[in-house]
C-alpha cells in the first residue's frame, strides 16, 4: 500500500509538472509579438526584384517615378511601400503607402461581383501595408484605423487576418515584419 501511495504521489507531481511546463510554453508563445505581413505585386512593376527580396533594386527601379512606375502606378507604389518599409526607410515609405491607398481607392469598381471583390482586395492590401508601416513607426492608432479599414473590405484575406491579430491596440511591442509577395 505504501508503494501505491508513493507511485500515486509521484504521478500527481509528474502531471503537475507537465501541466506547468505546457502552461509556461503557451504563455511564452503568447508573449511573443505576432508577425505582420507586407504584400506586394509579383506581376507588377519591379515584382521580380520584390519577390527575390532585393528591396534595393525595387527602390532603384521605381523611386524616380519613371515610365516603369507610370505604366502600373498602383503596383509600383505598393511595391515601393513594401521595399521602403522592409528597409526601414519609413519617411520614404509613407508617401508611397499613401499613394497606393489613393490609387487603389480610385481604381474603380467594375460591373461584376468578381470585379468588386478584386477592387476590395486591392484596397485592403494597400490599407494593410500602410497599417504595418504605421505600426513600425509606433503610430498605433493610425495602424489600428488602417487595419480596421482593410478588415472591413476583405475580412477573410489571410494577410488582413494576420495583421489584424498582430496590430492590436493593446500590444506594447512592435510587431516583427515578414514579407510575402502576392
Amino acid at each position: 500500500m505504501r508503494q501505491t501511495q508513493r507511485s500515486g504521489w509521484k504521478l500527481r507531481v509528474l502531471r503537475a509538472g507537465v501541466l506547468a511546463t505546457l502552461a509556461a510554453g503557451a504563455a511564452a508563445q503568447a508573449a511573443q509579438p505576432a508577425k505582420v505581413v507586407l504584400r506586394g505585386y509579383l506581376d507588377g512593376a519591379a515584382g521580380t526584384a520584390l519577390m527575390s527580396g532585393n528591396y534595393t533594386a525595387v527602390i532603384l527601379q521605381l523611386s524616380h517615378h519613371g515610365s516603369l512606375y507610370l505604366s502600373d502606378a498602383l503596383s509600383a507604389s505598393t511595391n515601393l511601400c513594401v521595399a521602403y518599409t522592409m528597409t526601414h526607410q519609413f519617411a520614404a515609405a509613407a508617401p508611397e503607402c499613401d499613394a497606393a491607398v489613393d490609387l487603389a481607392r480610385h481604381d474603380g469598381v467594375g460591373p461584376t461581383l468578381a470585379a468588386r471583390a478584386s477592387y476590395e482586395e486591392h484596397l485592403a492590401l494597400a490599407y494593410s501595408n500602410r497599417a504595418v508601416l504605421h505600426a513600425m513607426m509606433a503610430q498605433p492608432q493610425r495602424a489600428a484605423d488602417d487595419i480596421a479599414r482593410a478588415h472591413a473590405l476583405a475580412p477573410s484575406a489571410d494577410f488582413v487576418s494576420q495583421n489584424l491579430t498582430a496590430i492590436a491596440p493593446s500590444a506594447a511591442a512592435l510587431p516583427k515584419v515578414v514579407s510575402t509577395r502576392g
